[in-house]
């Protein structure tokens, strides 16, 4: 192997598919972290409740969670099929034409996207429960007789309390957008199209299908900095806030 220097830093900042990959990673980070942060909020609210099931909810939506992406991503391989997804089905079924999510590029990105949703939602649910177990009842009480609205409970009073709960899933779940990898490579099927390559994906194509080891590896490098600075930063942000 011969030894190039930083040569290979330079190919890869002037290759438009490593900036695309980049862009949709940073695509995913924006849309997916909102989402599963509001919506495992919400879902964590709703079932402290009592309502009819909620053991078999909270079930139900946390196995995203624990299942391996190589499995999350063949169930949503089958919810979006042409032919046999229950997506196209329903669109079918109200007089509109199937439609191919995953192999159209205006598509592709935002129904992988959807699916890590419901993979990281149990995630972020869960921990939102245990937080929210974590607050005095005493404080809702005091609210209450003091003529509180539950709008104003939740924005005074519980919001608040959840800092370090959410501090500590938008840190993970940056990290995690930043090396999805597993949904990528099932959906993407077996040839992956360069529209919705990702760096971790772009790492693997260039190690064990191009064989381009040192430009494999300074992608690796650059992610991985990616990854620890970007971290580092949120954390900090979030913790002098």
């Amino acid at each position: 192997m011969e030894y190039v220097g930083v040569e290979n830093y330079f190919y890869v900042f002037n290759w438009k598919i490593f900036w695309l990959s980049f862009r949709n990673n940073i695509l995913w980070i924006l849309i997916h972290m909102p989402a599963s942060l509001v919506l495992g909020l919400a879902l964590a609210v709703l079932l402290r409740q009592k309502i009819f099931g909620k053991n078999l909810i909270r079930t139900i939506i946390f196995i995203g969670m624990v299942i391996p992406d190589v499995v999350a991503g063949i169930i949503w391989m089958f919810v979006y099929d042409p032919r046999i997804g229950v997506i196209n089905a329903a669109l079918e079924a109200i007089g509109f034409k199937s439609h191919g999510w995953l192999t159209d590029p205006n598509t592709a990105i935002y129904a992988m996207i959807i699916a890590s949703i419901w993979v990281w939602t149990g995630f972020t649910m869960t921990t939102y429960i245990a937080a929210l177990e974590e607050i005095p009842r005493e404080l809702y009480e005091a609210a209450m007789v003091d003529g509180a609205t539950p709008w104003q409970i939740f924005w005074k009073i519980t919001l608040p309390l959840l800092r370090s709960a959410t501090i500590t899933i938008v840190v993970l779940t940056m990290i995690w957008d930043l090396k999805i990898f597993g949904l990528v490579y099932v959906l993407g099927g077996r040839a992956v199209p360069e529209f919705i390559y990702v760096l971790a994906y772009l790492v693997y194509k260039e190690a064990f299908i191009a064989f381009h080891m040192g430009r494999a590896s300074a992608i690796a490098i650059l992610l991985t900095l990616l990854v620890l600075i970007s971290s580092a930063y949120m954390m900090r942000k979030m913790v002098k806030e």
